[in-house]
């Protein structure tokens, strides 16, 4: 299956619900970006859907109780706020479908003002909308039966920005110490002695990936539960404060661990962010000014956190990581423009004086790898980043 054309399918999901594709959706397709280009075989798109399944399950379920409690209390959907979120919703699409994806939005809220007045019931404005999901499922499926030419630049293979090894048999998550092996694999930019992994290698590098993970797993899994516990039982700025601070060393577990975690780093990222707006909330209700000097002082906290818990930057400060000092460059050629862009955000920011030799070792690597005749994806995207450092 076509990568692009997945993305597209999940358009929608990207608009109305960021933070499920994020969480969700986002890592399986940097993942499959790595490991197989732009065609993913049959059997990872299947273990994708289940995944998704699975989670849509949980997630229905959870909706339902959410809605139970509200409509026992008589909760009502303001038309005007609901009109406001689906315009944004319109905004943000991505799919190949705009305008009908637009229309089904239009015609959805006009129907509600018709019926409805100015508020909705709870319980059936959730019947509602999916509904109206379904329709733009059906009407897109329609679009697509009947289409009868394919452009040609939709046949094109794009390359790839990236290095993901020369062979097949790495996972389609590799935590941080498989992705090293597999940056190294093949790849004149690394030692010659550390080229060719072996199975051995791959077990071992595994085995500690899953330490990794577990860690990070643990950390996350109970900082979440602390978070819905807290909510539960009535939270307060004091109760909420030591959560939020506590965040980003769990994201920082997150981020060392690789791919297979990232999930849960996206999660954790999401529900910190909602703990802050809440801390501030509460203190704007008390004291407007204190509250501006505690979003100004929280920027700054929330922006440290974002350079520890960058999963590349992460790995590569670690002490006790797989990437070794005289791997970083090497490293970060390897992998995309964007990570090359935001690694270059980072230590500018930070005024990482090792960093401002990157660029000459870059040239350095291009020329070795040019002798060996080996092309680094991208690469004069990638120069022109480092050399802004």
């Amino acid at each position: 299956m076509d990568l692009e054309d997945l993305q597209n399918d999940l358009a929608a999901v990207r608009a109305s619900s960021p933070d499920v594709y994020q969480r969700l959706v986002a890592p399986f397709f940097d993942s499959w970006k790595q490991q197989y280009g732009r065609r993913i075989p049959l059997h990872a798109v299947d273990l994708f859907k289940r995944r998704i399944d699975e989670e849509m399950s949980e997630i229905k379920r959870e909706k339902q109780r959410i809605l139970d409690k509200a409509t026992e209390k008589g909760a009502t959907i303001d038309v005007a706020q609901l009109r406001a979120k689906m315009e944004k919703a319109k905004a943000q699409y991505l799919g190949d479908d705009r305008a009908a994806f637009n229309r089904g939005i239009d015609q959805f809220v006009m129907s509600l003002e018709a019926k409805y007045g100015t508020a909705i019931p709870v319980a059936e404005a959730s019947e509602l909308a999916d509904q109206l999901e379904e329709d733009i499922r059906k009407n897109k499926e329609v679009a697509r039966s009947g289409e009868q030419t394919v452009s040609s630049s939709s046949l094109e293979p794009k390359q790839q920005d990236f290095y993901a090894g020369t062979k097949s048999h790495w996972s389609s998550s590799p935590g941080s110490f498989e992705r090293q092996l597999q940056r190294r694999e093949g790849n004149p930019m690394f030692p010659k002695a550390l080229r060719e992994p072996t199975n051995e290698d791959i077990q071992k590098a595994r085995a500690n990936d899953e330490r990794d993970f577990n860690a990070a797993e643990e950390a996350a899994t109970s900082w979440i539960k602390g978070v819905e516990a807290l909510l539960e039982n009535g939270a307060t700025i004091g109760t909420m404060a030591p959560h939020h601070k506590s965040s980003s060393e769990v994201m920082q577990l997150c981020a060392i661990a690789g791919a297979p975690a990232e999930s849960y780093r996206l999660k954790v990222k999401g529900i910190d962010s909602s703990i802050a707006a809440q801390i501030i909330e509460a203190m704007e209700k008390r004291s407007p000014e204190d509250a501006a000097k505690v979003r100004e002082a929280d920027k700054s906290w929330v922006a440290l956190g974002s350079i520890s818990s960058h999963p590349l930057f992460a790995q590569l400060a670690r002490k006790d990581g797989p990437i070794g000092e005289d791997e970083q460059v090497s490293t970060i050629l390897c992998e995309t423009v964007q990570t090359v862009n935001e690694i270059v955000g980072i230590v500018s920011t930070a005024q990482m004086q090792d960093a401002k030799s990157w660029y000459r070792q870059a040239l350095d690597l291009m020329k070795q790898a040019k002798e060996a005749r080996f092309s680094i994806p991208a690469i004069e995207e990638k120069l022109a980043l480092l050399k802004k450092i």
